[in-house]
């Protein structure tokens, strides 16, 4: 089918429709589309939708629940026609002043030969005439979830209202309601939400989102989020008012805050918990260390080699027993210190920490490459043991190698100082590294790697008291990088 003949056939079509692409440009505009709009089909042609009609309001509020963006990428993702039953546009007169209309849309879903979503017809139905009688009421406000009200704004009496809002206030039939105020029904919000109200609408500002309590015929208190917009009806102003019952929603937050306040107290008697066993441990850990020093020393060759050889061991685990006692320890203390935040010269400090690690690898080749590291906002004494650890890992898990290989490096990124340390070490299956942080966790053998599995659990809370982000990727056999984010002076 050539271009002429799609145009004739497109022309042909009732109604009002655009074409849109995937990314919603508008890739074709029947006549009639573009009498409505009032422009010309080569200012629209190629044009995002959003673009050419900036005014289209976004906030689900003001369109009887329905957001016209989400809809067309519903459609992308769900392959199916949905339709807009409300669409309120601000539509300008001949002499410069804005009328009201409103719309209705359905944006159905074109596929190509693979059964994919090529492009969008976008169809509209002009239902302003509907919506200034009867029928609107019966068809768009009885049969809405939002609750509805339009009223008067010379009077403040309300004119209609739909079944939703009869259910979220208690009332058993619109008479109840229709031609009063809503101060005589005792049904305004709180005064909070109220006062924000009038003083949007005094200043002839939409109302949107405004979030507030209002109380039922039985007493009981609903949370509501109330939008209003400012209509014309038969030349006369009146406020349609749409409110959501988000009583859950409240309720889900109220719970959420308890919870995240009871596990921070868990978190905080965990922590006093195991600072108090690790450091009570401490001492029969010493006498242990001790007398089995004693014996080494005193017994050692006295004894069969099974002996010799068990008080090794005895001496061993006890020795490593002080270094994850001491490292629970350290890990506890940083949980429970304030950061003292200041500026930290980053170059000298990084410089210096991994000096002090290469001399633990004397007898091999090692090659730092160092970048310029910008300077960062946080705690000195904290932030050289996230280094440290940090040079550490990368030295010691690239010791197998017979050439030691690392890079560090930083940039800025918006508010943070984003640093990169990469080595050529023995990396990991990137499937585990969730577990990384974690207490304990380890991705490598003691016997292949020495260390207990609580210094990267440090850094990565010392990363999350000073407000910033750590992240990890690994290749196996080819190299780890750890990417640290911190906040930028």
């Amino acid at each position: 089918m050539n271009t002429i003949d799609f145009q004739q056939f497109f022309e042909a079509i009732p109604g009002l429709h655009l074409v849109l692409s995937t990314d919603f440009r508008i890739l074709a505009v029947s006549d009639a589309y573009a009498s409505a709009a009032k422009m010309k089909r080569e200012a629209l042609m190629g044009r995002v939708f959003f673009d050419v009609f900036p005014d289209n309001p976004e906030d689900v509020k003001n369109n009887a629940g329905y957001n016209l963006r989400d809809i067309l990428k519903k459609v992308l993702e769900e392959k199916k026609t949905l339709s807009t039953p409300l669409r309120i546009y601000n539509t300008q007169r001949p002499d410069g002043t804005f009328e009201t209309k409103y719309w209705s849309s359905e944006d159905k879903p074109l596929f190509n030969e693979k059964n994919e979503v090529s492009y969008i017809l976008h169809s509209v139905t002009e239902i302003t005439d509907l919506i200034r009688s009867e029928q609107l009421f019966s068809n768009i406000f009885e049969h809405n979830p939002a609750s509805i009200a339009l009223s008067r704004m010379s009077d403040g009496k309300i004119m209609n209202v739909n079944q939703s809002l009869l259910k979220l206030f208690g009332f058993p039939s619109k008479e109840e309601i229709i031609g009063k105020k809503s101060a005589d029904l005792n049904v305004t919000m709180d005064s909070t939400g109220r006062e924000r109200i009038v003083a949007a609408l005094s200043k002839d500002e939409k109302v949107v989102g405004v979030e507030g309590q209002i109380l039922q015929t039985n007493g009981n208190a609903r949370w509501i989020s109330c939008s209003i917009q400012i209509v014309e009806i038969n030349n006369e102003k009146c406020m349609l008012s749409t409110m959501l019952d988000i009583t859950q929603k409240k309720e889900d937050e109220a719970l959420q805050q308890l919870q995240a306040s009871q596990l921070k107290q868990a978190n905080e008697e965990l922590e006093t918990f195991s600072y108090s066993v690790s450091h009570d441990l401490k001492a029969p850990l010493r006498s242990l260390e001790g007398f089995s020093k004693l014996l080494m020393e005193n017994y050692q060759g006295k004894f069969d080699e099974d002996a010799d050889r068990w008080l090794r061991f005895i001496s061993e685990n006890a020795n490593r027993m002080g270094v994850l006692i001491n490292d629970i320890l350290n890990f506890s203390r940083i949980s429970r210190t304030e950061v003292n935040k200041v500026p930290v010269r980053m170059q000298p400090l990084v410089e210096q920490l991994f000096e002090a690690e290469k001399n633990n690898y004397a007898h091999k080749k090692i090659q730092l490459q160092l970048g310029k590291l910008e300077d960062a906002e946080g705690d000195r004494a904290m932030l050289a043991q996230v280094w440290q650890n940090l040079s550490s890992n990368a030295l010691k898990y690239s010791s197998k190698n017979e050439h030691i290989s690392s890079s560090i490096d930083s940039k800025a990124e918006g508010n943070f100082v984003v640093y990169s340390i990469k080595d050529n070490g023995v990396g990991f299956d990137e499937k585990y590294k969730d577990k990384l942080f974690g207490v304990f966790q380890r991705l490598h053998r003691s016997d292949e790697f020495e260390g207990t599995g609580v210094g990267l659990a440090i850094v990565n809370r010392i990363i999350q008291k000073h407000d910033g982000w750590i992240k990890v990727s690994s290749t196996l056999g080819k190299g780890t990088e750890f990417i640290v984010a911190l906040p930028i002076i």
